[in-house]
């Protein structure tokens, strides 16, 4: 894997904790400690606290070269009795020919409920023409005229329960995510929760189970990993959407150029940290697709 390339990060107000407005991209800037990519490596850590009780920090870090997609496995580590943050995978992030940056973020968090049992939430949007400007402040992004820059939201397919007030679905019961909790403990992983996220670009013509609609990506959610093996010929990936599913979200993209061929866009590493919180956790990318060569395991 190559070096990791933008670090990217930014403080917004307490209201944008559950109106998911952002990721504090920008080119320049921030708190460069807080995601943390080994040089060449397809790997990274958060292990942040934010001494804020008002704000919170929020920023990601994508990897220098292009690629179609990929597997990145989300490792929580719950450090209170709330939620301490959200960590993501983000991806098709670009720079349009106005200046302005579009970008989909598939992000994620475990939560605490009432009984003090944990459950995971997760969500799926997509920010088109942000004024890069706006990224770091204010509690929403604003498009270069100064309108605000609504999240599209996926199509939440299958899996998916009721909404996590305005922060997403939730993703799995508290009874799966206790269950994972207690295995990892007697493997000596105290307090983490593992939590696959797949992207699959889709041709439409089931090309090693591209399946979905040309033009659109899959983000698929699972508990275990869910695998791809090296096929026959052309390093071509196959797919084993297995019974570790747990939910899946369709993306509907407006590059025409998709619906022919493969992409290939930014990709990489999405953090929030919640006021007074400390988030701790890590991300591990495996069976990238489509870039100078794959990625062996």
């Amino acid at each position: 894997m190559k070096m990791v390339k933008k670090i990217l990060l930014g403080i917004v107000t307490a209201a944008a904790v559950l109106s998911l407005a952002g990721c504090g991209l920008r080119k320049k800037g921030g708190n460069e400690s807080m995601i943390k990519v080994p040089l060449g490596s397809s790997k990274a850590t958060v292990d942040e606290t934010n001494e804020s009780t008002t704000d919170v920090s929020r920023g990601f870090k994508t990897l220098q070269t292009k690629h179609t997609d990929a597997i990145c496995k989300i490792t929580n580590t719950i450090n209170g009795t709330s939620c301490d943050g959200v960590m993501g995978y983000i991806f098709d992030y670009k720079e349009e020919t106005d200046k302005s940056v579009s970008f989909t973020i598939a992000g994620l968090r475990i939560k605490t409920d009432s009984d003090g049992k944990h459950f995971a939430s997760a969500y799926v949007e997509t920010y088109k023409n942000v004024d890069p400007e706006t990224l770091e402040t204010g509690s929403g992004f604003m498009k270069l005229n100064g309108t605000k820059a609504n999240p599209i939201s996926a199509s939440y397919d299958y899996g998916w329960g009721s909404a996590d007030g305005n922060f997403g679905k939730i993703l799995a019961r508290p009874a799966d995510v206790e269950a994972t909790l207690a295995a990892n403990k007697a493997l000596g992983r105290e307090n983490e929760i593992d939590t696959w996220v797949e992207l699959v670009a889709n041709l439409g013509d089931g090309t090693e189970g591209r399946n979905g609609t040309a033009g659109t990506y899959t983000v698929n959610f699972y508990y275990n990993d869910p695998g791809r093996t090296k096929g026959t010929g052309n390093n071509k990936l196959t797919y084993d959407h297995s019974e570790y599913k747990l939910a899946y979200a369709t993306v509907t993209t407006t590059n025409t150029a998709f619906t022919t061929e493969l992409p290939q866009t930014e990709q990489g590493f999405y953090a929030t940290v919640y006021g007074g919180q400390t988030l701790t956790g890590k991300w591990e990318f495996s069976a990238i697709k489509k870039e100078a060569e794959e990625i062996e395991e």
